[in-house]
């Protein structure tokens, strides 16, 4: 998919984010919901019910509660339960539950109704003395301490508890209203505070009109009361819970379409994202399937990819990036590896049965040898579609180096030149952008801005001396970057015209054996004319050449193909041209040198280069006389500067490289001819 709208996604960051109303049900948990709510109603007459909501962490019970309480809100007929959440999370000391639990009960009573009133303030009392109560059941020590002083102050003796909690329950049977407590995320709780849980609640449940229904995974809450209690915690539970229910399974169509349709909300909002759809779903069902097994999953992948996505959008191949999450995500170990040796895994395979390509094999099959059983074939399967090299070591299918330019223009991880990308989850500032490449490709359609565009480029320095002009030179002259005719030919236009002030004389500093500016361009030419038809070169070069202002960069171009005509091998447009054109060009441009002004024709970089040639192409050109005037001492310093070769050298025993410069004699021959002899 190709996405043009910009921003951010829309999606919504949380730990769980589990669904509030039926409208955001993607799994199919409202009707399972709505016949629990319709049981917590019309059970008759419930003596302190117990119902619970059984599944593993992660299965989308929390949503369920939600929208049983939502049903419980809009009951037709009669009124509405009052439904109190409770939540242990909520208070510091789980040893006060049965308090924190009866306040609870207490602060949800309208007081403006006198039956209700009084049934709080019997609560009120009843939830201190319960306390105590509770404590002595739990074999806690702090029987008497932080409570002993309310209880004496109160006046209130534990055997006055029956009497108080009849006179509730006499209130609650009389006022005939449905009170439904809440209880989630009780499999969070440490071993010790499960169990005062579930006391409270054994201890509180027969109070008429009253519904618990509580969430949890019934298999880690039985193992902690088993170990907490010394018993068996599913017989345990079973005495307590007189209504269970397991959490329905989700199908897993409606976990991967809730997975889709997430990541149409992150791709939606990010420009320019191409999304293979084929290379997706073999991805997708050779591995990251696997992942998907319950709600849980798709948040945390969603989430993971709503942050790192965006910094990345248009550098990375989406689908490798996705597949990448997912394994940093669900497989952290393997994760670790891939990041931690891009050696084994970036590139096209070594041949097989050899020493280089054993070697692969018996690393990879060691990572994978540590990966848990359940998802061993899975990341097996899922690394060898990512990475060519490591499927290749494996049996699968082989690939030849002609592939890395494929795989650098996919954006594809296991492209050397990408790779890093997946791992930085960012784009540093002083490496050129998918996106900015692909938005001043975009430019082509208005000439202007992109002159404007590629001008304001050399001006922006990166770290290292070089330009922004430049990356976009060598990033354009790349041979896996698609063009159509229309933009080469828009482009070829702009670098004939801004060439020779594009790039200027610190691109040339710098490595070994620098390229220099003018031979990066004249590259850059000749890969844009590839993009035009081969009938046309002739007449699009020459009518470039005639009109383009960078008279320096089109002297070099000329200059360029007159040297490729010599090889008959040349197989680049340029290489292509045939003698009467070369001899036409060459005509063309000594006609124009001799119309340029002296002083912008000393201006250039390649000054010395255009005048040789100037000499070479036009008979009896009157080249000293063109510079007679101009060609002064005080030009001569900043002339000759332009000549200077930058260079290092460092001896075996030096920790440092030191800088010499040295003049590029060869160069100097037309420069000789030109300078008056009172110079």
């Amino acid at each position: 998919m190709d996405n043009e709208e910009g921003g951010e996604p829309k999606t919504t960051l949380g730990s769980d984010v589990p669904a509030k109303l039926p409208s955001e049900d993607a799994y199919g948990f409202w009707n399972f919901a709505r016949r629990i709510a319709r049981a917590v109603r019309t059970t008759p007459s419930p003596q302190g019910l117990v119902i619970s909501i059984q599944g593993e962490w992660g299965s989308g019970k929390t949503s369920i509660l939600n929208f049983i309480k939502h049903d419980l809100k809009f009951t037709e007929g009669g009124a509405n339960p009052i439904v109190i959440d409770f939540n242990p999370w909520w208070f510091d000391d789980r040893n006060h539950l049965a308090k924190q639990f009866l306040s609870q009960f207490q602060t949800k009573l309208p007081h403006e109704n006198k039956a209700l009133r009084a049934i709080g303030d019997a609560m009120a009392q009843y939830s201190d003395a319960i306390a105590k109560t509770v404590a002595v059941s739990t074999g806690h020590a702090w029987i008497d301490k932080p409570l002993g002083w309310l209880l004496r102050l109160l006046k209130t003796k534990p055997q006055d508890l029956p009497k108080l909690k009849e006179e509730i329950s006499k209130k609650l049977d009389a006022y005939g209203q449905r009170f439904v407590f809440i209880v989630d995320d009780v499999d969070r709780l440490t071993p010790s505070e499960m169990r005062e849980v579930f006391k409270v609640i054994k201890a509180l449940a027969d109070f008429p009109n009253v519904v618990y229904l509580l969430s949890f995974d019934r298999a880690v809450v039985a193992n902690a009361l088993s170990k907490a209690l010394d018993i068996d915690g599913d017989a345990y539970l079973e005495k307590i819970v007189q209504a269970p229910f397991s959490l329905p399974t989700v199908d897993r169509l409606l976990l991967r379409k809730k997975l889709i349709a997430d990541l149409q909300i992150i791709f939606a909002a990010l420009p320019r994202v191409k999304f293979d759809a084929k290379y997706w779903w073999n991805v997708y069902h050779d591995g990251l399937d696997a992942f998907v097994q319950r709600p849980r999953d798709v948040v945390r992948i969603i989430n993971a990819l709503a942050v790192t996505f965006p910094a990345i959008a248009g550098e990375a191949n989406p689908v490798d990036h996705i597949a990448i999450e997912f394994l940093r995500i669900f497989e952290p170990t393997v994760y670790a590896v891939i990041r931690d040796s891009r050696a084994q895994f970036v590139g096209a395979p070594a041949g097989r049965h050899t020493p280089e390509a054993n070697a692969t094999t018996a690393f990879h099959d060691e990572w994978v040898a540590r990966v848990d059983v359940e998802h061993r074939e899975t990341c097996k399967r899922l690394v060898s579609r990512l990475f060519p090299k490591v499927g290749a070591c494996w049996g699968g299918m082989g690939y030849g180096g002609e592939w890395n330019q494929t795989w650098r223009s996919q954006l594809r991880i296991c492209s050397d030149e990408i790779f890093d990308v997946f791992f930085q989850f960012g784009v540093s500032v002083d490496v050129l952008s998918q996106a900015e490449l692909d938005s001043l490709l975009e430019l082509t359609a208005d000439f202007d801005v992109l002159k404007a565009t590629l001008a304001k480029s050399s001006q922006v320095v990166r770290a290292d001396g070089h330009s922004k002009a430049r990356d976009f030179v060598d990033r354009l002259s790349e041979r896996n970057l698609q063009l159509s005719q229309k933009a080469a030919l828009r482009l070829l236009e702009a670098v004939l015209d801004l060439g020779d002030k594009l790039l200027n004389t610190r691109e040339n500093q710098g490595g070994f054996m620098p390229m220099p500016n003018d031979w990066r361009l004249i590259f850059l030419i000749d890969r844009l004319l590839e993009a035009v038809p081969a009938n046309e070169h002739q007449e699009v070069i020459t009518r470039l050449l005639r009109t383009g202002k960078a008279i320096g960069l089109a002297v070099s171009t000329v200059s360029y193909a007159a040297h490729l005509a010599e090889n008959s091998e040349a197989t680049t447009p340029l290489g292509q041209l045939s003698a009467d054109a070369l001899a036409s060009l060459k005509t063309m441009m000594a006609d124009r040198l001799q119309a340029c002004a002296a002083d912008d024709l000393l201006r250039l970089d390649n000054f010395l280069a255009v005048v040789s040639n100037w000499e070479d192409w036009a008979t009896n050109a009157p080249v000293r006389e063109k510079f007679a005037s101009s060609l002064t001492p005080e030009i001569l310093p900043s002339l000759l500067e332009r000549f200077l070769t930058a260079g290092t050298r460092q001896s075996v025993d030096d920790r440092v490289a030191e800088t010499f410069y040295c003049w590029r004699r060869p160069k100097f021959d037309p420069l000789v001819r030109l300078v008056p002899t009172e110079i």
